[in-house]
């Protein structure tokens, strides 16, 4: 009985060897890309490539400073994951608009991935009011990005940051 125990266990563990070695197979590579806005603030994002050669964009950030129609400056951080399949070139594209409690805001992000380097556009918008109630619009304007390939390493945890907004997987947090 002991042995026909051990044995169960053996082939069980085996099994579960495989499923876990060959889901890390198929898995593919992390490749972070960081770099600077036009505002010089800082954004990266997450590629993941397949074994089959095909890329994902897993996850951007970027941070900001909106100018609203009186002149005051918000600075935020935005961040958004998911797994989008990038194009034949490289190419993406994430328009966003959300309307409603707590926040409502336009996010657009253009860019094309290449092997060592990345660049694109990026462009947030929402509406304010000013001190004497009046409607406004605060915008970043079109901001240009452009970021490098990182060497692999183990970053550790990421920076707190105090959400403003976080809904469909889009979060905004004020800097």
């Amino acid at each position: 009985m002991k042995t026909l125990a051990r044995c169960a266990l053996v082939l069980s563990l085996t099994a579960m060897l495989v499923v876990t070695l060959g889901g890390l197979a198929s898995a593919g590579q992390l490749i972070e890309y960081s770099g600077v806005t036009s505002q010089e603030d800082g954004m990266g994002f997450t590629v993941l490539k397949r074994d089959s050669g095909r890329r994902f964009l897993r996850r951007f950030h970027i941070s900001f400073t909106t100018t609203c129609e009186d002149a005051t400056t918000n600075d935020f951080s935005l961040q958004f994951g998911g797994q989008r399949r990038l194009g034949e070139q490289g190419e993406f594209q994430r328009h966003f608009v959300r309307s409603g409690e707590p926040f409502s805001y336009a996010f657009h992000v253009d860019g094309a991935v290449r092997f060592i380097r990345a660049n694109g556009t990026f462009e947030f918008s929402y509406a304010s009011f000013t001190e004497d109630e009046q409607l406004q619009l605060c915008t970043t304007g079109e901001l240009d990005w452009s970021a490098s390939r990182q060497p692999v390493f183990d970053r550790g945890g990421s920076p707190s940051v105090r959400p403003v907004s976080a809904h469909d997987g889009v979060t905004i947090s004020e800097d």
